[in-house]
């Protein structure tokens, strides 16, 4: 075997970059062919006329390059994933109820935790809930449509499970009302939320009860300030 078919021999493996610089320096008349996946194909001449080269190349992936070159890495390309027909991911109803709980679900734990909040942290958790790794949550969407109904029911209990799933939940309920216990747990965690400070809560609950005391206050009406409370941080 000579030296040209040693060097087509080496072009033809792949993910293998070929530099003609020495084996064809003083040569004209170049010819290279190259057939498969992800290879270089490249003629160096370093500053030397590039005449009669010829390349030819099969395949996908490949590089074809003639010339000085810098070789910079290239970015891998993003793959999308399709959802099947009857998958949840193919029903727009589906998919928008799920997405609109997700970001409900983020939207009042962040009320909660504030700025440490991790946005992703639910994603991985639905995913994990769903027999999937916490980088692959997206699958759950290639689920078929007769486990969506799943689904909305974990991100449901999720939003429930939240302060702003708690009140919305008891304000749907006829005659409920809180504690008074509860009521000053939440109307502290609201406070904190709000940013203000205990002086502030407290000229804020007499402007609104009419009350100096809050053990004065009735049940009810400490409900309808806990629920204002509420209200300013939605």
């Amino acid at each position: 075997m000579d030296k040209d078919d040693k060097i087509v021999e080496a072009l033809l493996k792949n993910n293998n970059v070929i530099s003609f610089e020495q084996a064809f320096k003083k040569k004209a008349g170049i010819n290279q062919e190259i057939e498969g996946k992800s290879n270089y194909q490249v003629h160096t001449p370093n500053g030397e006329p590039s005449e009669g080269v010829n390349q030819s190349i099969i395949g996908d992936g490949n590089f074809q390059v003639t010339g000085d070159v810098t070789f910079n890495q290239l970015k891998s390309i993003k793959q999308e994933l399709v959802p099947p027909i009857d998958s949840i991911g193919a029903s727009t109803t589906l998919v928008t109820r799920i997405e609109t709980l997700l970001d409900d679900v983020k939207k009042a734990q962040y009320k909660r935790i504030g700025k440490s909040y991790n946005w992703r942290a639910l994603n991985g958790q639905l995913g994990i809930a769903f027999g999937f790794s916490k980088t692959s949550w997206k699958k759950v969407y290639l689920l078929p449509q007769s486990r969506g109904n799943d689904v909305i029911a974990w991100l449901q209990k999720k939003y429930d499970n939240t302060i702003s799933g708690r009140i919305e939940k008891a304000s749907m309920q006829s005659g409920y009302q809180h504690t008074k216990p509860k009521c000053y747990e939440l109307e502290t965690e609201f406070a904190q939320q709000i940013g203000w400070s205990e002086e502030e809560l407290k000229a804020q609950r007499i402007a609104f009860t009419g009350i100096t005391s809050r053990r004065y206050i009735k049940v009810a009406l400490y409900n309808q300030w806990v629920d204002r409370l509420g209200s300013l941080l939605d």
